[in-house]
């Protein structure tokens, strides 16, 4: 992807604006090649903002922005994709963080094949709920609302 960047921007003299996505992996890489955005996950949008706003060098450095958001990037996404809903849970932005049922197969085979690309499709059990809160308590600090 980082190269991808690089030749649109190149042969589009910087007209295309080209956005990332891959809930931020990559982000400093992205933005040092220049990427015009990310759109992350929502569970840690401020986290995101903070190392975008920030600049590549003040991202990476000893204090860096980048450290909060990716500690929960990397802890969110080893347990599939349940858990961002629960951060936003832990957060206080939902009451619970309970999802509808899928009654669309279309949805429904689309949502299983995304799970089955990740190689996670398992519910967020105790010990990955407890080891989120451990997370998202410890980075309070570095959280904007």
């Amino acid at each position: 992807m980082l190269a991808h960047i690089v030749e649109l921007t190149r042969m589009t003299s910087g007209n295309l604006k080209v956005m990332t996505g891959s809930h931020g992996r990559n982000l400093i890489d992205e933005m040092r090649v220049g990427s015009s955005g990310c759109m992350p996950v929502a569970a840690f949008a401020d986290l995101y903002a903070a190392t975008w706003t920030s600049g590549t060098r003040a991202a990476q450095g000893s204090h860096g922005h980048a450290r909060p958001h990716l500690l929960l990037l990397t802890e969110a996404a080893s347990l599939g994709v349940e858990p961002f809903k629960y951060i936003l849970y832990l957060r206080g932005v939902f009451k619970t963080y309970a999802a509808r049922k899928v009654s669309t197969p279309g949805f429904a085979a689309a949502a299983k094949a995304a799970s089955a690309n990740s190689g996670l499709s398992r519910p967020l059990d105790e010990a990955g709920k407890q080891s989120l809160k451990e997370t998202v308590d410890y980075l309070r600090p570095y959280f904007r609302a």
